[in-house]
């Protein structure tokens, strides 16, 4: 099932690649990939909140995640913002 979904993927990614403007289709690769990324923060929040201090792993401060995500966030507005008016 994951290579059908990845040929479906593929083939959207070169249909518009093909007919978007290149600015358009960097746009919409910047707004997909930070679209995808938004959610991550969240989850690690809650691991942390779970498992404060795993064992062998680099720890960061909670707030890290806190201001990726508002960045993102921020990014995300501001894009959807400016396309709308």
């Amino acid at each position: 099932q994951m290579k059908v979904l990845t040929e479906h993927i593929s083939g959207l990614i070169l249909f518009f690649a093909l007919i978007l403007p290149l600015v358009t289709l960097a746009e919409l690769t910047s707004f997909l990939a930070l679209s995808v990324f938004a959610p991550v923060n969240p989850v690690l929040i809650t691991i942390k909140q779970r498992s404060p201090e795993p064992i062998g792993v680099t720890i960061y401060s909670a707030w890290i995640a806190n201001l990726g995500f508002v960045t993102i966030a921020v990014f995300l507005a501001i894009e959807l913002i400016s396309n709308l008016l």
